[in-house]
């Protein structure tokens, strides 16, 4: 990973979660935390955008949603 200049690192990977019909970001708790705790340079994000019955919107709608999500995530990380 990179050094900064104060001695730290930031991450130079990052995973995205995305769930399936019907899920909720609240169901990768487990795997969001064993990641983190196992690479903790690690950036793990668990997508919220299409919870619910919003899956029933088509992949084309929810991969547009999740997109938005990940750039936006992405921006705040750099």
């Amino acid at each position: 990973m990179p050094s900064l200049p104060d001695g730290g690192s930031k991450p130079d990977h990052a995973v995205f979660l995305i769930h399936g019909l019907w899920g909720n970001k609240a169901h990768f708790w487990y795997i969001e935390e064993q990641l983190k705790k196992t690479f903790p340079l690690l950036k793990v994000h668990a997508c919220a955008v299409n919870e619910g019955n919003k899956t029933y919107d088509g992949i084309d709608v929810g991969g547009d949603r999740v997109l938005t999500e990940v750039s936006s995530s992405s921006r705040r990380h750099v």
